[in-house]
């Protein structure tokens, strides 16, 4: 059945994550080595909690169990419950941790199911790298600090159109939108103006800054416009080459007879072939409402740059 919504397909991507999790958090019930009652009450009580689908209260109990004892089987737990709840980046980060603990028993046990989730969840994330001018400035993606962008160039962050942000002490700020493909790296540079030039009075500056020409800003609004388009077309590619992956998925599962992964693969094929669909409709019409724009402001001198790399659409201009 066609899913009504783009809501309704998000939630349908993250429930196959979600019964993998619970079948490795249920192998766990039984612990391969003795736990101290505390850790070990907790983390039974977690489980429970996963049988409910009551994700947020088995990640709690699963985090007050680390905090009394961190083994690699409280951590393991802790990244299928962040799993469960699509905290994709925190699950990741505790998962490879989980998994490093090689002769940990209990690892080595459920190795299998949880290297199977290891991979659903870096199917959900993007590698995004951020190049300055300058090292004072605080890192955000999608509005979560990460920290200084000179120590956190290259990051992981969820896949998807994210807002990128690097921000002062001095409260200046960049802000840009980046479209991240799905196991793939996004490279973008953020510069500020030169210090130099921000130094000068403001009386100078007022002096020195031409008035904006009604040109100009009409081509500045056609490009923004057209860019945003060309971020939906982007993203249209993108999903539409994820639903044709999933498609040849399902006829190769549904060959003799559909299996579980068969259909799974059909309705994450369909949710994606919609979502293609949406982004495509919404980017053709800001591109076309773009060049409009554009092609109907005042004659005035300007230049514009289009580049397109990895995971990304750079758009510049001089006006």
């Amino acid at each position: 059945r066609r899913p009504r919504s783009i809501a309704m397909a998000s939630r349908s991507w993250s429930r196959g994550a979600s019964l993998l999790a619970v079948a490795v958090v249920l192998s766990g019930a039984r612990p391969a080595a003795a736990q101290s009652p505390g850790d070990e009450a907790l983390l039974r009580a977690g489980v429970e909690h996963r049988r409910a689908g009551r994700d947020a209260d088995a990640l709690a109990a699963f985090r007050e169990a680390l905090a009394l004892r961190r083994t690699p089987r409280a951590i393991a737990q802790v990244a299928l419950a962040e799993q469960a709840l699509s905290s994709w980046v925190d699950a990741e980060e505790h998962l490879r941790e989980a998994l490093s603990e090689e002769q940990d028993p209990w690892i080595r046990q459920n190795r299998p199911a949880l290297e199977s989730a290891a991979r659903l969840i870096a199917g959900k994330l993007a590698w995004l790298s951020v190049r300055s001018n300058v090292d004072d400035a605080t890192l955000y993606v999608g509005g979560r600090p990460l920290g200084p962008v000179a120590e956190r160039s290259r990051v992981r962050a969820v896949a998807g159109q994210v807002t990128v942000e690097l921000r002062r002490a001095s409260g200046a700020s960049q802000v840009r939108a980046v479209l991240l493909v799905p196991e793939e790296e996004a490279h973008l540079t953020i510069d500020f103006a030169e210090d130099a030039a921000a130094s000068r009075s403001p009386v100078k500056a007022r002096a020195d800054a031409p008035e904006p020409r009604p040109s100009s800003l009409s081509r500045v609004a056609g490009f923004a416009t057209g860019g945003a388009g060309l971020l939906g077309l982007g993203a249209g590619v993108v999903f539409g080459l994820r639903a044709a992956s999933f498609k040849r998925e399902r006829d190769a599962d549904c060959a003799r007879g559909c299996t579980a992964a068969g259909v799974a693969a059909d309705r994450d094929g369909r949710s994606a072939a919609l979502v293609s669909t949406v982004a495509f409709v919404a980017g053709a019409g800001l591109a076309t409402l773009g060049v409009v724009l554009v092609l109907t402001a005042p004659s005035d001198k300007a230049t514009v740059a289009v580049s397109a790399g990895a995971g990304s659409v750079t758009l510049e201009g001089r006006f």
